[in-house]
Formats: structure tokens, sequence, C-alpha cells
């Protein structure tokens, strides 16, 4: 059975194998995983939909003619709403699901097939009412308390995802460990992730998505020998591809770096980092239009993440989009007034369209900010350079900006967009 989204685990009584994946949805991650089933009764019951091995649309569509026929037979409805669902058409099963809680309250089997649907869904809320509903009937079903610390993750509860999984959950749920590691980490808490993935990872039976996970873990961390490890123990998992690509960028090797990220996009087609990875590959190698477009869908994928939108300002600002530039780097001011890349990076474009004051201001608030701001230092340079006339200023900026800073080729730009990104510091 195939999910777009995520990866579902067709759970008997303690099952612990799982089925191919297909990617996720989770901003910063790839690789979490749902499961399908508990050890409880609302393992699907023995139905029609067990009985019969497809899950065709075929069989959907059997199923949808015998309801027809007696559409108020809950028995059919359920079974009609989990062919739905496996033959990934989730509007119609959240149709069918309600049709059968009008006839009467759901059945656990019927709510866990809610909650999944909603995930499916991207509807968090209620996927996370869902499960929770479920966790207060079976507060120790390890399947249950699993999918409801995913849904709060998707939510952003991640305190709450976190508190669920504790170490009952992580003995018993192979996947979860990755899980909190993830949910650790975006919380802030890098050493004690760490701990916890070192802790789950030197099992025989452990997981790849943690690999992937305490690769990234690591990236962060600024330990690029640890990531590089840990992402080439899972090298086909998209979040190791990434990292791997991250790292690549930090060498400004370009090419093999986009082709990394492309290879972790065909695998997770939602993965903000990635998304950005190749942005940033591509403006290294100078495709301006094609790099500014990459960090923009990465930027409003990841939303707060404030050195994306600052570089990708500088993709739209070098490919001469004065005014997609401003709106990038406008979202990273909304976003946090005090971020010093941000002023900087707009005292250059002030200074790009002759407006000296207003540079002058963004360039003094960017220093204070942070005295090492290279898009400031850059700005107040020319500032004081061309004292004051405008075009003499362009003049200088255009020169300045496309000076290759090494034998690398790197240019001043290219090197104020990675440090706005500060790679490979993804947060």
């Amino acid at each position: 059975m195939a999910i777009i989204g995520f990866l579902p685990l067709l759970a008997c009584p303690d099952s612990r194998t799982s089925q191919p994946r297909a990617g996720n949805n989770f901003p910063f991650t790839n690789g979490l995983y749902i499961l399908r089933g508990s050890k409880h009764a609302f393992i699907r019951e023995q139905s029609l939909a067990l009985h019969l091995h497809s899950t065709t649309a075929q069989h959907l569509e059997r199923l949808t003619s015998y309801l027809e026929q007696d559409p108020s037979n809950l028995q059919l409805l359920s079974d009609t709403a989990s062919a739905a669902f496996d033959s990934q058409q989730y509007d119609r099963c959240e149709i069918l699901l309600a049709r059968a809680e009008q006839l009467q309250p759901l059945s656990a089997t019927l709510t866990n097939l809610k909650g999944l649907n909603a995930l499916a869904r991207s509807q968090y809320a209620s996927a996370t009412a869902a499960f929770s509903q479920l966790a207060e009937t079976y507060p120790d079903d390890f399947g249950v308390r699993y999918n409801l610390a995913y849904a709060k993750t998707m939510s952003g509860d991640y305190e709450g995802a976190a508190n669920l999984l504790d170490s009952r959950t992580l003995e018993a749920v192979l996947q979860a460990p990755a899980l909190k590691v993830r949910v650790l980490h975006y919380l802030g808490l890098l050493d004690e992730a760490a701990e916890l993935g070192e802790q789950y990872g030197n099992r025989p039976n452990a997981d790849n998505t943690l690999y992937a996970a305490l690769a990234t873990l690591a990236l962060d961390r600024n330990q690029p020998d640890i990531a590089r490890a840990y992402a080439l123990r899972a090298p086909t998992e998209a979040e190791s591809l990434t990292t791997l690509g991250m790292l690549t960028l930090q060498d400004v090797n370009s090419s093999p770096a986009v082709e990394l990220f492309e290879q972790a996009l065909e695998r997770n087609p939602q993965s903000g980092r990635a998304w950005v990875g190749k942005g940033l590959g591509l403006l290294l190698g100078g495709h301006l239009k094609t790099a500014a477009g990459s960090l923009d869908h990465g930027a409003n994928i990841m939303k707060t993440h404030l050195g994306t939108w600052v570089a990708a300002g500088w993709a739209h600002l070098l490919a001469g989009s004065f005014d997609q530039a401003r709106a990038d780097f406008n979202t990273a001011l909304e976003i946090d007034p005090n971020f010093a890349e941000t002023h900087g990076s707009l005292a250059v474009l002030e200074i790009k369209e002759g407006n000296t004051e207003a540079a002058q201001r963004h360039a003094t608030i960017s220093l204070r900010l942070n005295s090492k701001c290279l898009s400031g230092a850059l700005a107040q340079s020319l500032l004081q350079t061309a004292r004051g006339n405008a075009q003499s200023g362009q003049a200088i900026l255009d020169k300045a900006l496309n000076t290759p800073l090494n034998a690398t080729g790197m240019t001043i730009a290219q090197a104020i967009a990675r440090q706005g990104f500060k790679l490979p510091d993804l947060k």
C-alpha cells in the first residue's frame, strides 16, 4: 500500500515490519512514519476489505456499487472508507467517514482511520483530536501514542510530542527514536537529541531514518564528519542526500551538490532544506533565475527561516529582480527585525537603487546588530567610497559583487548569500 506524504505501517499485533515509503510533509525532515494499526480492537476488523487482496480503484468502485444499494450498511461504509484510504482517495474517505458517523459514533477502528486520513490531508488538528480520543481509551497503546506524537509534531506541538514519546514507546515502536530526535532537535535540545540518537542508533535493528535524522542533527551541531558518517549509513534517505548536498556546498562544489539535492527531492518533494540547498547550489553556479525560484520555494516551505529569505532575496537581486528581492528581504524583516544580514542586504539593495539615505540607515542598523555582518560591512564601505554619489556607488557595487574572493571563484554576493543562510547551520 503506497501512501503519499508519509510511511504507513500495516501493523498486526507486535508487528515491526514496514512497507516502502513515499516521502513526508514535515517541513525540516524526511522519513517520519505513522502506524496503520495497533494491538487493540481497531486493527481493521475481518471485513470484505481484508478478504479481498486488491486495493485498486476497481475494488473501491465495486464496494461503492454495493453501498449504493444499501447506503445505511455500516459495515459497507467502513469497508468502502478503508478502501478509499488505501486508494489514496482521501477526500472520498472523509465523506464516507462522515456518513458513518451520522449513523452512530465511530468505532475505534474508524476513529483510527479518521486520524490517518486527516494526516494524509494535512489536517493535523483533526488527526490530533482523533488519536487523542483513542489515547484516552487505550493509554498504553504505543501505536496510538506514536501516531498522536506524529500528529502533534506536524501541528507544531513539539513539547507535547516529546512527552508522548516516553521510554516505553521508544522501545516498542521502531520508528519512535527518529521522531523524538527530530522533535528534540526542533526544540533546540541538540545535545539531548544526540545522546538519545546515539543510544538507539547503536542497536542492531536501528532504523535508517534515525541515521538520516542524526546526520541532520550533526550538521546543525557543526560536526560535518559525523554528519557525513551518519548520512552514508542511510545513503538513499532523502534527508541523508540533503545532508551530503549541504556538505558538498561547503566545498563550493555546486554541480554535484545540486545533483544530490535533486535526488533528495525525487524522494521528498516537500523538503524545504533540499529546495534551499538546490537553490544555493544553482546560485553558486551562476544560474540566478532558477536559483531564485528554488530558494523561494524552500523559503515558503520553511516559512520562518530567516537565512532562506535572505538568500532568496540575494538571488533575485543578482538576477535584477529588485522588487522580488525587496519582498523577500522584507519578509525576513517581518519575521525578525533584529537579523543583521537582513538590514545589510536591504542596504545593498538601496545602494543598487540609488537610495543612499535608506542604505545608510540599514547599514548602520546591521553593523550595530552584528559588527561582523558581511553585507552591512560591504554596504558601509561602498557608501563611504562613493561619498554620497549614488551613481558611483552603484558602479562600485556592481564590480564588488562580481569580484571573485578566492581560487574557487566564489563572488562576494555568493558569499553573502551563504553567510545569510549560515551554511551548514540549518535550524
